[in-house]
């Protein structure tokens, strides 16, 4: 269910299907994620309207399409306004095909890949974020490097609220879903163990509610992508192709995948943890009788 929570004077949580935050300062207002379609935005706009200030920028945290899908009916309708995103992920905002484009291995995508849950509306990108401290008119943010479910997502702190964007998800979420989408294990587990050690006093994600606490989420996305590596390994104990080493873990886990962009986002998450793997020295990727195999080392 949709609704605004505010978490500290002027830092509001925008709950819905995918979130959004909306700082208030001085009567103007900063907007960071854009929800994942026109309606999505428009929700969003008309929280901003009920508080009464006045949109001076959207920040992306990633771009994923149910976090930018919305961006350029939110950035029209606020006065064009300009979008901020980290280099990156800005080259995605701009256009969007580059999503379904990785998740199907640069090929042209197929049709399920061609809608708006994975293909959003491009929007021009006016400035590219940098990890640090960014001056946005009244407001002063740190941008943090929470990289890993994405290629360069990141979040946003002001004040003693941090928006974590997709670094972590809610428990019943991650029970749910299975294999939590990520491009780089490694840089995700760095995004989990960077908030785990934060002192902050609200964590506002990207789905779910905001907590206090967010150890209890750190806890469960951690343990799950440590689950998915061992499952890896295990299935790599003998020469096995990716399709191979995603049906024995997905198996593992009790799992049912029937739908293909559901396959793809998975074959994602399992292919960065072998690429961990490969860092570490645990296994090694070769050809073989015209087939792609990973294999212990």
């Amino acid at each position: 269910m949709a609704g605004l929570r505010e978490l500290a004077p002027g830092a509001y949580h925008w709950q819905s299907g995918s979130n959004a935050g909306i700082l208030v300062q001085e009567g103007q207002a900063l907007i960071i994620d854009a929800g994942l379609d026109r309606s999505a935005a428009a929700d969003i706009a008309q929280a901003v309207e009920k508080l009464g200030a006045r949109p001076i920028a959207l920040l992306i945290t990633h771009a994923h399409a149910d976090h930018s899908g919305g961006a350029s009916f939110l950035a029209r309708r606020a006065g064009d306004i300009p979008v901020l995103a980290s280099p990156f992920e800005a080259s995605i905002v701009r256009h969007p095909i580059w999503e379904p484009l990785y998740l199907y291995s640069g090929a042209a995508p197929i049709e399920e890949l061609q809608h708006k849950f994975t293909l959003a509306k491009p929007c021009p990108v006016a400035q590219e974020m940098e990890p640090g401290m960014l001056e946005i008119g009244p407001f002063r943010l740190e941008i943090i490097p929470l990289y890993g479910h994405a290629v360069e997502q990141v979040g946003v702190v002001w004040g003693d609220v941090c928006y974590t964007a997709d670094a972590f998800f809610p428990p019943d979420l991650v029970a749910k879903h299975g294999i939590p989408f990520c491009v780089d294990l490694d840089a995700a587990l760095e995004a989990l163990a960077r908030l785990e050690s934060a002192g902050y006093c609200w964590f506002a994600p990207g789905h779910g509610p905001a907590v206090q606490s967010p150890q209890e989420a750190i806890t469960a996305n951690r343990e799950r992508l440590l689950r998915i590596r061992d499952l890896c390994l295990e299935a790599i104990r003998e020469p096995a192709g990716p399709a191979d080493v995603l049906r024995y873990a997905a198996s593992a886990l009790g799992l049912t995948i029937s739908q293909p962009v559901s396959y793809l986002l998975a074959q994602t998450t399992v292919l960065a943890v072998l690429t961990s793997c490969q860092r570490a020295g645990w296994a090694a990727v070769e050809v073989s009788d015209n087939r792609l195999l990973w294999r212990r080392v």
